[in-house]
């Protein structure tokens, strides 16, 4: 008796959920196609790389400078005083401090070229979570699946 109550109680729960999946319609959107085919899209990238060229530009400067330092104080440093060698240690230290710091600040996780890319894609991606809710809403449920 028990067996064939608990038989039953595992068909039903099987039969349920079948049920549910009848009802069930599922959207899938391809939003890398959407972010390459999208003029809006294109234009944001353009200009994230060209200030990241810039930026790149800018840290490669810092860097030149920086070894242009190290090889003058490496030609000198036979003949200089120990103040003059610690003075040129210092600044060399103090360069290579500032190019660090330019670099995390620009191209850190949470840098400038991170922060502008979200400031230009986020009415781009609202647009389109936009349109999304709309269908969903309006046409039948949307299970969104990205890359």
């Amino acid at each position: 008796m028990k067996r064939n109550r608990l038989i039953g109680i595992l068909i039903a729960l099987m039969i349920i959920p079948l049920d549910l999946f009848g009802q069930l319609k599922i959207g899938f959107i391809d939003s890398n196609t959407i972010l390459q085919q999208s003029s809006e899209v294109r234009n944001a990238q353009a200009q994230v790389e060209k200030e990241t060229l810039r930026m790149e530009a800018e840290l490669n400067t810092m860097i030149e400078r920086l070894d242009s330092l190290n090889m003058e104080y490496e030609r000198q440093r036979l003949v200089l005083s120990n103040e003059m060698i610690l003075a040129k240690e210092q600044e060399i230290q103090s360069l290579y401090l500032s190019a660090q710091q330019f670099q995390t600040e620009k191209f850190g996780t949470d840098g400038e070229i991170y922060r502008l890319q979200a400031q230009l894609m986020s009415p781009i991606l609202d647009k389109i979570d936009a349109a999304v809710k709309k269908i969903g809403f309006s046409e039948f449920s949307i299970k969104v699946f990205t890359h």
